[in-house]
């Protein structure tokens, strides 16, 4: 039902969002994923968005293995794969093998607010294996409980529950001190962190701490701005809820 809504809204060129961030609807392909969707404008705007992702653009391959995930916010925030350390690429994503697969990008300065949206999966779950960190402490590590998160800064920390692994998902992270939240989907968890900021951002971890999962697109910015517009065009890409 969902897909023959989507395609109706195409055909009467139906727009979602408003203004300069408004998201034209596309087709869907055989992955039930939703082609030609526009994305919002704030994400090419390099002084609010750090980085962003997407597994069909811009990756660098050595055989299936990701050497370069290139920025598309115009930042030239690459994510680089050291060798031993790459991911795959597979059909419907980035692949991180939960050992020794890392990406990470070494000049992004982050201070809080710091946000990162994420459309991925958790394959396997692993107490303290790493999904993202910035920094030093920094981080979103799985916690004891299957498909639990924890939101790591400063010293202080808290989980979001109800997150189950083998399961995509859109993950919004804000490491915002008091106001920090994660939310899953449409689940939200808040807290408080520590105010730290980062001087790199990292998907998955080289070593034992590293996240199994696969990660189809990922957005890093510096304020809370066009959230719903970011959010409705995850959603419409990749009809996840």
């Amino acid at each position: 039902m969902k897909k023959i809504l989507l395609i109706f809204s195409f055909l009467i060129a139906t727009l979602i969002g408003s203004g300069q961030n408004a998201i034209p609807l596309g087709v869907i392909n055989s992955q039930g994923e939703v082609t030609g969707v526009a994305a919002p404008a704030c994400l090419t705007d390099v002084n609010t968005t750090k980085g962003w992702y997407d597994f069909e653009v811009g990756v660098t391959l050595s055989g299936s293995e990701v050497t370069q995930w290139d920025d598309q916010s115009g930042n030239g925030n690459h994510l680089v794969g050291a060798a031993s350390y790459r991911p795959d690429l597979t059909a419907t994503g980035i692949l991180f093998n939960g050992s020794s697969d890392q990406l990470r990008d070494v000049t992004m300065a982050l201070s809080q607010p710091i946000i990162v949206y994420a459309v991925m999966i958790q394959v396997t779950h692993t107490n303290a294996d790493y999904l993202f960190d910035v920094g030093a402490g920094v981080s979103v590590r799985q916690t004891t409980l299957s498909g639990q998160v924890q939101l790591n800064s400063g010293g202080s920390s808290f989980s979001q529950s109800g997150t189950p692994i083998n399961s995509y998902a859109i993950y919004r992270i804000l490491w915002n001190g008091a106001s920090s939240k994660m939310v899953y989907n449409t689940t939200a968890q808040t807290g408080t962190v520590g105010a730290d900021g980062g001087t790199y951002f990292r998907i998955s971890k080289d070593g034992v701490d590293g996240g199994n999962m696969e990660v189809k697109e990922v957005i890093v910015r510096n304020t809370t701005d066009y959230e719903a517009d970011i959010l409705s065009y995850l959603n419409t890409k990749y009809s996840i809820y």
